[in-house]
This record gives C-alpha cells, structure tokens and sequence, in this order.
C-alpha cells in the first residue's frame, strides 16, 4: 500500500465469464481454483464474486483463499481476516507463492484499515521476506514505504468515532476545485478538502504548527503531487469535528508545504481529510446546491446503486458501459474523468481515424507524457442512471509498468451531473439521485 495523494484534476450486469477449460482427468475444484486465480490476478472482482457463488456449496480447496481476498475488497474486514488468518499459521507449501503475497499484503491492508498498525507492520515485514528473492526493485520500495509508515504509527491509538445523528453541512470549493468543508481542531475552525481518493488525511507542516500537533521524528516516503516522491512525517489529531461526528487519534500524514504546493495554478494546498475519516462516517452524501452529509445509520441497500469495492484505499465503482459493467477507481478530489487503456482496447473501433494526442498524467513514476484521445461523450451507467460526460482522455498505454486492470477514474465531471449522490461505505453501494441528471 503506497499512500497516494490523489489530485488527477489538474490533469486534463456483471461481466460475461469466460470460463477456463478443464484439463482433462483434473478435479472439478482444480479447475475453479485457476479460474478463481486468474480472475483475481486481472482485479476482475465482480466475475471472482460470481465464481466464488457458484463453488459455495462444494468448495475448492483454496475457496478459503480466495473468499478472505474478495471480503477484503469488500470492506468486510473481520471476515476477510477471520479466512486469511488462519491459513497463514500452516505449513507455507499449503499456498503458492503468490498466494502468500496476495494474502499477507491483504491482511496488511485488514490492520490499516482497523488501526492495528502494529500488526501491518508485521505483516508487511513478512511479506518483505517473500518478496526478497523474486520482486523488482520499486515493489520492494513499494512495500518497504508501507512498512515505514506502519511502524510510525506503530503507537498511535485506533481512530475512534462518536456520532448519534445525521448531518449535513455547507461546503465550498477552493481554487482547484476541490469541496472543502468546515472542521474544527483543538477549538479552531478550518476548512479541508474532502478527497476519498487520498489514502490517508494530510496536512501541511505550517498548517499541522498551527494546530501544535507533535510530529514524527522519522519520515514514511509517499507519492505526493504528479507522482513525486516525497517524504514526510505523521502526526496524530487528537480530536476532530466535522458536523455533528467527533473524531478521535485521527492519524495524518503532515507534508513540507513546498510539496503540496500546485505552481499551474499558484495554490497552496493546506489540508484534505482522506478516506479513513470519511468512509468511518458511514454513509456520506454529496449535493449539488454545495452540502456534503453523513448518516451513522444502518446502510440500506439501494437496488439502483453501483456495486463499491475497495483496492485497499482507493475506492473502486462498477459502471455500465457499452461492453458492460467495468470497475473504476472513485475519487471524489479529481476534477476530471479520464479512461484507461484497457477502456481504449475495448473501444478503438470508436476512435478510428481521429488524430492522437499526448495527455500528462502523474502516477507513482511521476508526471509522463501519454498518447491518448479525446472522447467527444462517453455514457457510463451508475445503477439504472446514465451520466453523460464531455471531451474525455482515453489513454492508450498503461500509465505504470505492468497491467492497468480498472478502466479509467471518475472524477466530479461525472458527479456534478447529479442533485446529489452518496457512497455508503457499509453495504459498499454508490447510490445516484433517482431525479437524474441537472
């Protein structure tokens, strides 16, 4: 899990399966088990919950695995470590290699996620050692980031929340775009950016003086701004209040100003509440006439809405498209949808004969330079409520060394199209005013 500070804005049915053939004279379960390999090694997550159904009542011999993997994607953390944990207290010849992998960097997640980062710590120094003799360079960098920030945090109390009632608060955009709305520390009001695209809360080191927190004496390497890599320290909030939500030992990550600074449009960003304050609120809710509102209710689950799923800190959404649902990232501090590559193979029919052009984009490289298109208007569907959306990047390559499984990220070009929309992060569900589109 290397944190990401996201900011692509400043950047210009389920699936039909296709099912593997049976080997002849090998086992039923040996067959779904390569199926289920191969539909998690291409993140096709829908498909994998599909296969998983389908085996339920007579399960491989790896359905443990495989169910501990999806739950997590699912924010079922308690389950997800509930089938993971035990797995790794047998003899390793009982997982592959790349089981052990998946599965430690997994329960890495599970722990971040639940404030036990003594025990990421652990995990990720075990999956350094897996890594050791068959993993890059950058993925050993990758994992080692990871670590460092889990064992500066290693200390740090589990963020607590305590909130009786739904609210609903005024927001406003700063310069960039982003929805900022009022939080109070320590007796002074403030504004954040609400970003579900950043992985953890961050705040600059001027603004984090202001406030007296206490840092860190060592640093965690993060990708910052265009995909730079900086380093910086953590600090612990000690209380925050958002609404009506009280928040407890909220962890940050606290950057030299010089690196939240964005030159294009001579903005200093300040501070963004990233996705363990807002998915911890629930259900969270996004209107148009400018209010952001939380709901600690039981979530509801809404037949209309997009499935939600989590790649561990970055939410994910399934959309309709022409060719069917495909899962995208979500990122409520992106100004602009782009599409992906996988998104233009699917598609290149539809830009034949149009001229290319080259689109900068940062990732975990840095800023790079791509070919891609523009889509004069893309439809995707959000449950049963189409969104129209113009003049949209469609890169043509990957945008990092490997596969990019998900087909593009949606941005508030997407959203804005709507009175209002609300992520429940309970049932895992991105509900869209049944009204429709502004």
């Amino acid at each position: 899990m290397l944190i990401r500070l996201a900011f692509h804005g400043l950047l210009a049915g389920l699936f039909s399966l296709a099912l593997i053939a049976q080997t002849p004279n090998e086992p039923p379960s040996h067959n779904a088990d390569r199926e289920l390999a191969k539909l998690l090694a291409e993140k096709r997550y829908l498909e994998m919950g599909a296969a998983l159904e389908r085996v339920r009542t007579h399960q491989t011999r790896d359905y443990g695995f495989y169910a501990g993997v999806l739950a997590n994607r699912q924010n079922r953390l308690h389950e997800s470590l509930r089938r993971l944990e035990p797995l790794f207290g047998k003899p390793a010849t009982l997982l592959t290699p790349e089981q052990r992998r998946v599965g430690l960097r997994t329960m890495a997640d599970n722990y971040f996620k639940l404030f036990r980062y003594g025990d990421a710590a652990g995990a990720y120094t075990r999956l350094l050692e897996e890594l050791a003799a068959t993993a890059s360079e950058p993925e050993r960098n990758e994992v080692r980031g990871s670590l460092r920030l889990a064992e500066l945090l290693r200390k740090a109390a589990a963020q607590t929340l305590h909130m009786e009632s739904a609210f609903i608060v005024p927001t406003q955009r700063n310069a960039v775009g982003l929805i900022e709305a009022p939080v109070e520390i320590g007796g002074r009001m403030e504004r954040w950016a609400l970003d579900t695209g950043a992985n953890i809360s961050t705040l600059t080191r001027s603004r984090a003086t202001r406030l007296g927190l206490a840092l860190s004496s060592g640093t965690a390497p993060v990708a910052g701004l265009g995909g730079r890599r900086v380093q910086c320290h953590v600090a612990i909030i000690p209380e925050l209040r958002i609404g009506r939500a009280e928040f407890h030992h909220v962890a940050t990550l606290v950057i030299e100003d010089q690196d939240f600074y964005i030159p294009e449009v001579k903005f200093q960003m300040e501070a963004l509440l990233g996705y363990p304050v807002l998915a911890a609120l629930g259900q969270i809710s996004f209107y148009a006439d400018g209010h952001f509102g939380a709901n600690p209710g039981p979530g509801s689950i809404d037949a209309q809405g997009a499935p939600l799923l989590l790649e561990e800190l970055t939410p994910l959404v399934a959309a309709g498209t022409s060719k069917g649902p495909r899962l995208f990232t979500f990122d409520t501090g992106a100004a602009n949808t782009f599409l992906t590559a996988p998104y233009w193979r699917e598609h290149s029919a539809e830009f034949a004969g149009l001229e290319v052009g080259k689109l900068e984009i940062g990732g975990s490289g840095g800023t790079q330079t791509i070919p891609s298109y523009t889509a004069a208007h893309v439809t995707l569907v959000f449950g049963r409520t189409p969104i129209s959306i113009d003049d949209v990047p469609v890169l043509t390559a990957p945008r990092h060394a490997g596969q990019e499984p998900f087909y593009g990220n949606i941005g508030q070009d997407a959203m804005s199209k709507l009175r209002n929309f609300t992520l429940d992060f309970r049932v895992m569900r991105l509900s869209v005013d049944s009204s429709g589109q502004r």
